[in-house]
């Protein structure tokens, strides 16, 4: 705000401004123009005055100053005699073109103390916390329902990758022999014996013979499939006998009929099968027996004939699986069945001054030894037999009188020391053989 004193200045500057004014001769253009800036400068000096007025103490200054102003005097112009022509300006200032007027007047007008209200404007900035942009929180859920992209998981579905675990079935294949195998019999024999078959079976033979390393239960060490009876060596067309009296139930080819595996067809050639006209006494009752004679080069009876030992049934030969001309003699008991037999040689009868051994070798858990090898020496000449235990499979059963794991067939009366070795365990014993009936051991390990 302008002090008194400098207000009364500027006012007597502007008084002396306005008298050294000159209106040039001639008409004036238009008197509405003179009113106009005659009015406009009263306006401004009335709106100073009031602005000035406003404080007691600018007031007081005001007047002290203006009375101390002199007031230069203003000599009416005469008007002219004529009025200039039209286009004529009414009067010329002598200040430069552009110079204002009434310079203080725009300062009062930029009272800017109105651009402080423009700060409520910012509280607009609060309405944007439309947080509510929360609000599409539903979009979040539609992130839920892509999940049942999730059952498509049907990597599941790919657990046949079980299929392939049959590949660890043959991994029982590697394993080490001797190995503990399933429990065996336990029971006491009680000597009863069954050497019902002779001993005289091929004519041309002077005596019995069979193949030692390939005998029951075993599989010649890995080269043959397991053998379900004996093998005795012959020459083709050499006479076979019936060893028994009994009926003939079987006589001719096997093809079509699987006497041996269900998957062989004609695996024993030519066969003959007679089953023996008494029974076997067992806990369970009285059950038949068979015998089994396979790859006979021709068969010479007819199923339905009742023939007695010592009959010539066919003739040695090598039909189907077989290697070389030979007799395969079989014993089934409780039906004829590839997967009911048991060793034969517990049931023929010894050749004269020998009888067999049946031994027991079993863990002390009372499970069978399966493939380990057991020997027998003869204390009085030194002679040494060598048997193996069984290799199990369906049709490989321990004879129902004995409950044996091996036999040793055919030995010369006399005693022997017997001995098996189990890993590097040694187990022995000494057994008394006497000609024409069958002994009895048992050998059982620590482990």
């Amino acid at each position: 705000m302008l002090s008194g004193t400098k207000f009364a200045a500027r006012l007597r500057a502007a008084w002396t401004w306005l008298a050294s004014l000159r209106i040039p001769p001639g008409p004036i253009r238009s008197l509405s123009q003179i009113n106009a800036a005659m009015a406009i400068l009263l306006v401004a000096l009335i709106g100073i005055l009031v602005h000035q007025m406003r404080t007691p103490s600018s007031a007081v200054e005001f007047a002290s100053a203006l009375e101390r102003t002199e007031i230069p005097n203003l000599s009416p112009v005469s008007p002219p005699e004529s009025l200039p022509a039209s286009g004529t300006p009414l009067f010329q200032p002598t200040l430069p073109v552009g110079t204002p007027l009434f310079v203080p007047t725009p300062t009062f007008t930029p009272t800017p103390t109105r651009t402080f209200t423009p700060t409520l404007t910012p509280t607009p900035t609060f309405t944007p916390t439309p947080t509510p942009t929360w609000t599409p929180t539903p979009t979040f859920t539609p992130t839920l329902t892509p999940t049942p992209t999730f059952t498509p998981t049907p990597t599941n579905t790919p657990t046949p990758t079980l299929t392939p675990t049959p590949t660890l079935t043959p991994t029982p294949t590697p394993i080490i022999y001797p190995y503990e195998s399933r429990p065996w019999a336990a029971f006491e024999p009680e000597g009863s014996e069954h050497l019902w078959l002779s001993n005289s079976i091929i004519v041309e033979h002077d005596r019995f013979r069979y193949e030692r390393g390939f005998s029951y239960g075993t599989d010649a060490d890995g080269r043959y499939i397991l053998h379900h009876g004996v093998d005795i060596p012959s020459v083709e067309g050499n006479r076979v006998r019936a060893g028994v009296d009994g009926e003939v139930v079987f006589a001719g080819a096997d093809s079509g009929i699987q006497l041996a595996y269900e998957r062989e067809t004609a695996f024993y050639g030519q066969a003959v099968i007679i089953r023996l006209h008494r029974r076997i006494t067992t806990p369970i009752g009285l059950l038949p027996v068979y015998v089994l004679h396979g790859h006979l080069n021709e068969v010479l009876v007819e199923t339905g004939t009742w023939v007695t030992a010592g009959d010539v049934i066919g003739t040695v030969g090598q039909t189907g699986v077989a290697l070389g001309p030979h007799l395969h003699l079989e014993v089934r008991f409780g039906r004829n069945h590839y997967e009911n037999t048991v060793n034969p040689l517990l049931w023929i009868e010894p050749l004269p001054h020998t009888g067999h051994l049946a031994v027991r070798l079993v863990s002390r858990q009372g499970r069978i030894w399966e493939a380990a090898h057991l020997y027998l020496t003869s204390v009085a000449t030194g002679r040494r037999y060598v048997a193996q235990n069984y290799l199990l499979e369906d049709g490989i059963l321990w004879d129902p009188y004995w409950g044996e794991t091996t036999v040793f067939g055919h030995i010369p009366a006399g005693t022997y020391q017997l001995q098996a070795r189990v890993h590097r365990e040694v187990v022995e014993t000494l057994v008394e053989i006497e000609a024409g009936s069958t002994a009895f051991a048992t050998l059982t390990t620590r482990e």
